[in-house]
């Protein structure tokens, strides 16, 4: 009889810290939604990586990629004004609101050294419309964008 009270105080114990530890980890997890830090990665579910996401991997992407053509508006402009520079990478990331509206675009890397083209891709991502994200909730996007000199 007294292993049994024993086992029961024991796996009581057990239930409590699990609790706890479950109950910290939601506060955790309630915070970082409700309240974004700089940086950080909000989405829908906190355990998914932003390339995991059905939402961004579908919605996101076509959208980018239906966008694209203001995206080489840039790049054309400033192949204009520095012609000897042919191709390179740049890293950019935003927020998609609960609308859909894009807030805060951000050079993340680029290969380039053109203010007036970082301004310009940062203006042309702000325009862009996106479906709302499931529940409203704000999604983190990072996109890279790869550029090169077309044949002539």
């Amino acid at each position: 009889m007294g292993m049994n009270k024993l086992q029961n105080i024991v796996v009581i114990f057990l239930l409590c810290v699990v609790s706890i530890l479950l109950g910290l980890n939601l506060i955790k997890m309630n915070s970082k939604f409700s309240q974004p830090g700089e940086g950080s990665q909000v989405h829908l579910d906190p355990t998914l990586k932003p390339e995991d996401d059905p939402y961004i991997i579908n919605q996101v992407r076509n959208t980018i990629i239906k966008r694209s053509d203001k995206i080489q508006e840039c790049y054309n402009e400033f192949i204009e004004r520095k012609p000897e520079k042919f191709e390179g990478l740049v890293k950019v990331d935003w927020r998609i609101q609960g609308d859909g509206s894009v807030s805060k675009p951000e050079l993340i890397s680029h290969e380039f050294g053109d203010d007036e083209f970082f301004k310009c891709l940062k203006d042309k991502i702000k325009e862009f419309d996106f479906p709302p994200p499931p529940g409203g909730i704000e999604k983190y996007v990072a996109h890279k964008f790869f550029f090169k000199k077309q044949a002539e």
